[in-house]
Formats: C-alpha cells, sequence, structure tokens
C-alpha cells in the first residue's frame, strides 16, 4: 500500500514513470535518486537552524533530506496554487 504516488519524467524510456512511495512501514531503501537543486543561501540557512534545532531536542536522525521529505508531505495543493497565482 502507497501513502502516495507521482509521476516523473524518465528520459532513459522517453516516457513517464510511475514512482510509488512507501507508508514509512517497509524498510526497504529503493526508490530514491540524488538530485542537485538550487536554493536561496536564507532558505538554506533556514533549514540548517532546523534541522540543529529537531538535533537538540533529541532527533538524531534529523537531517535536511528528511526535513524537506517531512515538509513535502504537509503541502496542500489548493493552498499552494493559490500562493503561487498571488505572488506572479
Amino acid at each position: 500500500m502507497t501513502k502516495w504516488q507521482i509521476y516523473v519524467n524518465d528520459p532513459s524510456i522517453n516516457s513517464y514513470t510511475e514512482v510509488r512511495m512507501n507508508d514509512g512501514t517497509s524498510t526497504d531503501a529503493k526508490g530514491y535518486k540524488a538530485i542537485s537543486i538550487s536554493i536561496y543561501d536564507d532558505d538554506l540557512a533556514k533549514l540548517d537552524y532546523l534541522v540543529a534545532q529537531l538535533k537538540g531536542r533529541g532527533a538524531k536522525n534529523a537531517c535536511r533530506s528528511r526535513l524537506i521529505r517531512f515538509a513535502l508531505n504537509q503541502v496542500d495543493v489548493n493552498s499552494a496554487f493559490k500562493a503561487f497565482i498571488r505572488d506572479r
């Protein structure tokens, strides 16, 4: 059972491939890719600050990627869409 699924462009087969993310109950480490993104210095500083805060509270497994994944699961597309339209 999956928590959510997305479709990503897979250039190796020139089509869209379904990517399923586990609901957290599996210990299977498959299904991820290393990527490179651009991020503003202020946003990166905030991300590092939040990771440090989590570690300071005892979350020893806190890291940038884990916090980003947590944040992605909190996104409400309707609210985000309204914010993107407003910021045009």
